[in-house]
């Protein structure tokens, strides 16, 4: 399990490094108006309520911006919200390397040569 008040204080300071101000809430309140919205650290198959998150979509979808840290979190709809399609999951037993080759420059994670 995750620490939720390591995450959301770890949210709010990089928040404040940022310049911005933010506000939390849970999920069993009413989604407030903002421009922008953080997720941090998701972790486990229930994640966030369908309705809350449907909600959540529409307003992204209406130009909100939303930022996600996934530690090991099932989304509904990953794919349409992410763009990318999910193949296979496992736990991991080493650092990944990541190659994205269908850019110009071809970025690699930091652990690769």
């Amino acid at each position: 399990m995750p620490d939720q008040w390591g995450a959301a204080y770890s949210s709010f300071i990089l928040a404040k490094q940022a310049g911005f101000n933010i506000e939390f809430q849970t999920g069993s309140q009413p989604i407030k108006d903002a421009s922008a919205y953080i997720l941090p650290c998701l972790h486990g198959a229930s994640v966030i309520d369908r309705r809350y998150w449907m909600e959540l979509m529409g307003r992204v979808k209406e130009g909100a911006t939303l930022y996600i840290s996934i530690d090991s979190a099932i989304l509904s709809h990953f794919s349409e919200l992410a763009g990318l399609a999910i193949h296979t999951r496992e736990r991991r037993t080493r650092p990944a390397k990541i190659e994205l080759s269908f850019l110009p420059d071809k970025p690699r994670s930091p652990n690769q040569q």
